[in-house]
């Protein structure tokens, strides 16, 4: 969305753009669709067709003439060579971004005895605004520790269910001499 939105504040007359951008647009995803994209190295167009668009410049040249089986095989071929190549260039990218986050990861720890909150996503069937809905629920106490997933007791609750194989990720540590955090549900 970002990429259109760049798009039509660019090239649409500012004084009308609230009226006419939309009148635009065919000519925009033209203009995106026949573009080299920077990661694939190929254009949305050719990915999806298996040839390069034919923009009104190149209309005006003689078409080739080419036997249905020939063009086929070679639109086959393209398309094949094409996605196995947006595959290997989007594996050096996860690569790339997997090993430049790890680096920057830093695993949380906490022992057993410590008191914690657990984030939950609010649930879609609740009719309440996300950002009024409580994200981290508490009170917890963990009670079994493994690498970075770990069990916990709730307390100030009914419910004794042990929650097991919890990510370290989905814990904050509770301090119990502040004040209450934003966010914080029982």
């Amino acid at each position: 969305m970002a990429t259109l939105r760049n798009m039509i504040v660019l090239f649409v007359d500012q004084a009308t753009i609230h009226t006419t951008w939309d009148h635009h647009l065919g000519l925009l995803q033209l203009a995106y669709n026949s573009s080299v994209h920077m990661i694939t190295l190929f254009t949305p167009f050719f990915l999806v067709h298996g040839c390069e668009s034919r923009v009104p410049a190149l209309v005006l040249s003689p078409p080739q003439e080419v036997s249905t089986t020939d063009y086929v095989s070679t639109i086959k071929t393209s398309l094949s060579a094409a996605l196995d190549l947006v595959r290997l260039i989007n594996l050096q990218a996860h690569a790339a971004n997997a090993l430049l986050l790890n680096q920057l990861r830093r695993s949380p720890s906490f022992q057993v005895g410590q008191q914690v909150l657990l984030f939950t996503k609010p649930l879609s069937r609740t009719r309440k605004l996300a950002k009024l809905t409580c994200v981290w629920k508490g009170l917890h106490h963990i009670t079994l520790v493994s690498e970075n997933r770990y069990s916990l007791l709730p307390l100030h609750t009914f419910s004794q269910r042990i929650l097991s194989n919890v990510h370290a990720h989905r814990l904050k540590l509770f301090y119990a001499s502040s004040p209450v955090t934003e966010g914080f549900c029982s």
